[in-house]
Formats: structure tokens, sequence, C-alpha cells
């Protein structure tokens, strides 16, 4: 009997802890499956110098980083030389970004590059021989807080961005070129939610 006993501890012991190995995977995959990689959120400041409307995707996650990408998209006025509000600028920002933390509360560092479309309005068009689009380009670097729950509900962010290019059209003393020039850094503020 007592070996019986033996036998039956020593077959039955591998199994229970094997099916609590496995219970514990599933759990771990259920965490994982329920995590909320998707936002969508409204950003004053930042990237776009004014405001942005984004979509931010957690590409890759780890215990503690996290790797993000995001797109985003803003339509300026743009004042020249000649007339106040006589270019539209289209801004497409593109992020990479890393975040650390084990909870909601991380740290994030990334670069940016934004994609600019800078053309004439229909005014502008009419009454001027200035009726080019132009494109270009700039870059930052950013640092800053972000607030984001795994399984989802509000995203927050406030970080600080530096241009690395200068303006690229020169349409001399607005606003824009004055933060693109002078090379400072930028606050962005960006509130929103993540979903599914």
């Amino acid at each position: 009997m007592k070996k019986l006993f033996q036998i039956l501890f020593f077959v039955l012991c591998p199994l229970i802890m094997y099916s609590q190995d496995s219970l514990a995977l599933k759990t771990i995959d259920s965490a994982t499956i329920k995590l909320k990689r998707h936002t969508l959120f409204f950003e004053l400041g930042g990237t776009c110098i004014f405001y942005s409307i984004k979509y931010d995707c957690i590409l890759k996650q780890w215990n503690r980083f996290s790797i993000n990408s995001g797109i985003g998209f803003s339509i300026l006025p743009v004042d020249n030389y000649r007339k106040i509000n006589s270019y539209r600028e289209f801004r497409l920002p593109m992020q990479l970004s890393g975040l650390y933390g084990k909870n909601k509360s991380k740290l994030e560092f990334g670069v940016s590059i934004i994609f600019i479309s800078s053309g004439p309005t229909e005014y502008e068009k009419l009454y001027s021989d200035l009726n080019k689009t132009e494109y270009g380009y700039d870059t930052g670097i950013n640092i800053g807080y972000c607030y984001q729950k795994k399984h989802g509900g509000l995203f927050f962010k406030a970080f600080v961005i530096s241009f690395l290019l200068d303006d690229i059209f020169g349409y001399g003393a607005n606003f824009n070129s004055y933060i693109l020039d002078s090379n400072l850094p930028w606050i962005g503020i960006g509130i929103g939610h993540t979903f599914k």
C-alpha cells in the first residue's frame, strides 16, 4: 500500500504542477488578449505647432517597456509676406516612441517626422501668381509623461519636443517659423481614449 501511494505521488505531482503552470499561462495569455492597443486623441501644441488629431498603436509590449507608432494630421493657415492666412499648410506627423513603466504612468521618448504640404488658398490663386504647392518635412525628438491603462479608457500625455530642422518654407516672421527657427523646445498635451 505504501508503494502504491509513492507511485501515485510521483505520477500525480508532476501532473498537478503541469496543470497549474498551464493555468498560469492561460491567465497571462488572456491578459495579453485584453490589452488595448489603439488610441485616438487630440493634441494641443506638439508636433504640429498648434493642434493635431492623432492615432497611436502599441506595436510590441513587454513587462515594463512598449514600442508605439503613431500618425496624425493638421490643417493650418500660414502667414506670408503678402497676405495674412493666404497659404494653407497640411501637416502629417508620424512618430515612433518607446514607453517605460510598469503601471499606467509611463515615461515616453520618441522621434517624429512631419511631412508638410503648403499651398495657396483659392483667393490667393485668383489674385496672385503664387499658386505653387510646396512639399517638405520637419523632424523632432520628444520626451514626456504618458498615462495609459492596459485595459483602455482615458489617455493623457504631456511632453516637450525639440524640432531639428528650420522652417522649410521661410515665409517670414510668423509664429510657426518662430518656433521652428529658434529651435526652442515646444510643449504638447494630448487627451483621448484607448480602445481595442
